[in-house]
């Protein structure tokens, strides 16, 4: 899967133990769930990242796993759920 979202960061070393979880540009990443859909986003992505990385055109509200409103600008973490519909309905 090709990463989205990332950039050479300098805070970051070249080499990791598990090549696997950075993109090409040396960026750490994480994969989290939009919709039920893998993404991989670049670390400290925010919500809104996430599902601008999963194709969603208009972001309007956001909902965790819960089905709580969350804010655009809320942090993700490694395996989170997010959804653009309330998950409950």
């Amino acid at each position: 899967m090709e990463s989205y979202f990332c950039a050479p960061h300098p805070q970051f070393p070249k080499k990791f133990e598990n090549p696997r979880s950075i993109c090409y540009h040396g960026t750490p990443t994480m994969k989290v769930y939009v919709d039920n859909r893998e993404v991989e986003v670049f670390a400290g992505a925010k919500a809104a990242d996430a599902a601008r990385a999963a194709g969603v055109k208009c972001i309007s509200k956001l909902y965790d796993a819960y089905g709580n409103e969350i804010a655009q600008d809320s942090p993700m973490k490694a395996g989170r759920k997010i959804f653009t519909r309330n998950p409950k309905d």
